[in-house]
């Protein structure tokens, strides 16, 4: 029976020979599954479509059931100065032409990244995700990295399989979740279409029960199916059947266990999101005011809090407060940017210095 001190313990073993390749792997395919999920805020959405909850609202919007002609308003002090300027027609609605091709403008590229999104999550992460299984495999095999390309791996050797099974894995999970929301959602259809409020009601009551319910069996079968993408990292032409029920067998017994090693990370991962940002901005800090230049220090803070005021002032009339959170990391992106760049160009200055006081 294993433990998870003695797992993590096998795993800093290996990553002491390997650690750089092995960040890169991880940082590849965690840079892939970014993009195999698109959520839209639904604020921002409400400012597209002109809904009141979104603290706007205006002609041709809806109110208590019925269309609401009259002028427009807004909870927001930025968009009260657009609405109201001069320059304006004073009419602005959202049957007007602009206002039409901004909308299917927006449509469209929300589609878009949701389609392409759903393609990516199909068709590519799940062979990085054995890929990236494939090279921690060999790698602690070979007591040595065997390389970064090794993520590649699975378009080489049965792709189709470790998609069509990752796909099947995906719709199982999908089709239980959804399966238990389904009368609940049934329910709330036949309120609104019959006028019925108490069963829109008991449908909303039921939806919410099969959704926890539907939760719970999901996060179950998650478990029972986590050794897949392992089981193809080995056998990568096993039918998509077998290496679902291979799984389960394997994890039989251990998915309690499985689930606390899973939780035992959740403390790093918060400490990663929460520093991966400004920590790295504090430590390019720190080295620039030992080197004695901190008009560098100097530079990458207007650049950080600079960009932040500009991308929130810009953006928050059309995607609202959403679009001030996102000015930070954004923000503190850019800095960590520029300032690995300036210390790249310093380390190296620092070098041909050296060298040539060695030469003389």
């Amino acid at each position: 029976m294993w433990t998870r001190a003695e797992l993590k313990e096998r795993a800093k073993g290996c990553l002491r020979r390997y650690y750089w390749a092995a960040f890169l792997v991880s940082l590849i395919f965690s840079i892939v599954s970014a993009f195999s999920g698109v959520s839209v805020d639904s604020d921002s959405m409400d400012y597209f479509s002109g809904g009141s909850s979104a603290g706007i609202s205006g002609q041709a919007s809806w109110r208590d059931g019925e269309f609401y002609e009259g002028e427009w308003e807004s909870d927001v002090p930025i968009l009260d100065e657009f609405l109201e300027d001069d320059s304006l027609s004073g009419n602005l609605s959202l049957d007007s032409a602009p206002a039409r091709l901004f909308l299917s403008i927006v449509t469209g590229v929300v589609i878009v990244m949701a389609v392409v999104s759903a393609l990516i999550g199909i068709f590519l992460t799940p062979v990085f995700e054995v890929g990236r299984n494939r090279f921690y495999m060999e790698s602690r095999l070979a007591g040595r990295s065997v390389g970064v390309g090794r993520i590649l791996w699975g378009f080489s050797n049965g792709y189709l399989k470790i998609v069509g099974t990752q796909f099947l894995k995906g719709l199982i999970l999908f089709a239980v979740i959804f399966g238990s929301m389904l009368p609940g959602l049934i329910l709330i259809l036949v309120g609104v279409l019959g006028g019925l409020g108490a069963a829109g009601i008991f449908g909303l009551m039921l939806l919410l029960c099969g959704l926890f319910a539907g939760g719970c069996v999901g996060v179950w079968l998650e478990y029972g199916f986590l050794m897949t993408p392992y089981i193809l990292s080995e056998n990568p032409t096993m039918k998509a059947k077998e290496a679902l029920s291979l799984s389960r067998q394997m994890m039989q017994g251990h998915k309690f266990n499985a689930f606390v090693l899973s939780l035992s990370f959740i403390g790093w991962e918060f400490l990663g999101l929460l520093l991966c940002g400004i920590g790295i901005l504090f430590l390019l800090y720190g080295y620039f005011r030992a080197v004695e230049k901190p008009k560098v220090s100097l530079l990458l803070t207007i650049i950080s809090l600079g960009t932040r005021v500009v991308l929130a002032y810009a953006f928050a009339p059309v995607f609202g407060v959403g679009a001030i959170w996102w000015a930070i990391p954004i923000g503190w992106a850019l800095a960590d940017v520029t300032g690995a760049v300036l210390l790249n160009l310093d380390l190296r200055g620092s070098r041909t210095i050296g060298e040539t006081s060695e030469n003389r």
